[in-house]
């Protein structure tokens, strides 16, 4: 059968195999990247944004990523500074200074006793950030497989 086959028609028929072939790995690759996006939405909702099967809506959502992930970081940062604040004033009266606290570290501490205050109240702050994880973080989705 092959001796039928005119040249034409075989040369026709390896072009058009090979465009097959092609076309075959263009839609591995458009699947690849259609669950690349839906991981990046997925991701997105976990992060609180909102989430549409819109491309362009995507596309400015990869863009706004940084500046939404900092918004976080800084509400977080807020948050944390303001609870510090409220458990100090819990335990002593309201007096203690929180207003001087409030400016930063003590004047005139050099950095050597900075980080050994650290060092020193580290076991204790590891023990109030593991009460307050459980307490007040949301638990991530499960990963599904």
């Amino acid at each position: 059968m092959a001796r039928l086959l005119s040249p034409t028609f075989r040369v026709s028929w390896l072009r058009f195999v090979i465009r097959m072939a092609e076309l075959v790995e263009s839609q591995a690759v458009v699947g690849e990247l259609d669950n690349l996006r839906l991981a990046f939405l997925h991701s997105c909702s976990q992060l609180g944004m909102k989430v549409t099967d819109d491309l362009r809506e995507t596309t400015r959502q990869v863009l706004a990523l940084p500046t939404h992930v900092r918004a976080l970081e800084e509400n977080a940062m807020e948050g944390e500074i303001r609870l510090s604040f409220t458990i100090v004033c819990s335990h002593y009266e309201l007096d203690v200074g929180v207003e001087l606290m409030s400016e930063g570290f003590a004047e005139g501490a050099s950095p050597q006793t900075l980080a050994a205050l650290e060092e020193e109240v580290r076991p204790d702050a590891e023990r109030l950030l593991a009460k307050y994880k459980e307490e007040f973080l949301l638990r991530p989705l499960a990963a599904e497989d």
